[in-house]
This record gives C-alpha cells, sequence and structure tokens, in this order.
C-alpha cells in the first residue's frame, strides 16, 4: 500500500515502488520493484517498522516516508543501479533478501505475522548539474 510521495527526479518522473509476490511469511517471496528512475542511478532500499513524512531531508527531493529504526539493504548484491529502463529490482524468491533478516538500525529482524514494514528506494541523481539524493514512494506490506 502506497501512503507516501516521493520526489520528481531528472527524467521528470516519481519513481515508483512496488511490492509484488506474497505477503505470507512462509513464502518469502516479496519483491521490491522501483520503476521510473534515471538510468543507471545507483541507490538502495530503506526498511522501518514505523512511517515518517519528512519532507526534502537533507536537502534531498521528496519525502523520507520511513523513521525510527532505519535499516538499509546494503548486504553484497544489495545495493543496486537501475537498469537502462529505470527499474530495480531485489528479489527474496531469487534470496536476493529475506522477510527472516530485514535491516534495521543496528542489525537485522525477523517479520512476524502481523508486523508491518514500511520500504522505500533512496538513490542519486543529477538535477539541473546538481548531485542530489531522491527518494521514491514509500509502501508498506503488512505481514501474514
Amino acid at each position: 500500500t502506497s501512503y507516501c510521495a516521493g520526489g520528481v527526479n531528472s527524467t521528470g518522473h516519481v519513481a515508483d515502488l512496488s511490492l509484488l509476490g506474497s505477503a505470507h511469511l512462509i513464502d518469502d517471496d516479496v519483491e521490491l520493484r522501483v520503476d521510473g528512475l534515471p538510468p543507471r542511478s545507483v541507490g538502495v532500499f530503506l526498511s522501518s517498522r514505523f512511517a515518517g513524512q519528512i519532507a526534502n531531508p537533507g536537502a534531498g527531493v521528496g519525502q523520507f516516508c520511513v523513521r525510527r529504526d532505519v535499516g538499509r539493504f546494503r548486504a553484497p548484491g544489495q545495493v543496486r543501479m537501475a537498469d537502462p529502463l529505470g527499474r530495480v529490482v531485489l528479489d527474496a524468491a531469487a534470496s536476493e533478501w529475506s522477510n527472516s533478516a530485514l535491516p534495521a538500525a543496528l542489525g537485522v529482524y525477523s517479520a512476524s505475522v502481523g508486523d508491518r514494514t514500511h520500504f522505500q528506494f533512496w538513490y542519486r541523481d543529477r538535477i539541473q548539474g546538481t548531485a542530489v539524493t531522491v527518494l521514491s514512494d514509500g509502501e508498506y506490506l503488512d505481514w501474514r
């Protein structure tokens, strides 16, 4: 479910985050997918148990949609570059991440039935010649 707006990037679009697959913990089959990125932009997925809405954090573009105990998907292979179509995918079914090891500020935690996890994509862009950070929209998932 989308709950927080992202910022407009150099392509004139807002990066659109989608959570695809199954919210059933036993399946461990959720794909984090973001479309509408500038090709070859580099970024990282964020997660938190808490929603936030802080406008243009640190002179970035968009709203910071997560807060408190924010984790970054930064294990080897999780920091991603957008493909030529402006898409990034991180897939649990391909063992690229797991709901039993969700990143948090001080480590990882395992999702439980009834938990809500908020996700966002944070990436680098160049807007009118200036390097900036841009944020996708925010999405959350209620685990079953």
